[in-house]
């Protein structure tokens, strides 16, 4: 019998300890996947975007499914975004943009965005197919 409890006692605390590592792993990843948020509504004349601490890539893929914009980057996309960005994609993209060198294109009647990379320290140029600063 003592071997008996001690098998279930072993058993109890190698649940916990199991129930405990889980719940510390889903608390590690929930926080980060909950907070960032971002709405895309109207038009390429007229959008809204709405971002809580999401990444640009995260904005950029949310103007992909909402406007079918396209993007492609050789820069990390991870700086952070929070705020309303309102007026036409041209001067959202601007603002949302900001701190990169970017070309703003249109391929077939879509818009296409290439980020070429981090701007240098306090510039940032966005430049249109016919050569005119976006912001």
């Amino acid at each position: 019998m003592t071997r008996r409890r001690l098998d279930k006692t072993t058993f109890r605390r190698c649940s916990a300890w199991r129930i405990l590592l889980a719940a510390g792993l889903i608390a590690l990843i929930l926080p980060h996947s909950a907070r960032a948020e971002v709405r895309v509504s109207g038009t390429a004349e007229a959008v809204r975007i709405e971002a809580r601490d999401a990444t640009v890539a995260d904005v950029l893929a949310a103007l992909n499914a909402g406007l079918g914009l396209q993007f492609r980057s050789s820069a990390p996309l991870e700086r952070r975004v929070s705020g309303t960005f309102a007026g036409s994609l041209r001067r959202v993209l601007a603002r949302v943009l900001e701190g990169y060198d970017f070309v703003l294109k249109e391929r077939a009647g879509t818009p296409e965005v290439v980020i070429v990379g981090a701007a240098k320290t306090g510039e940032s140029h966005a430049v249109t197919r016919r050569g005119r600063r976006a912001d």
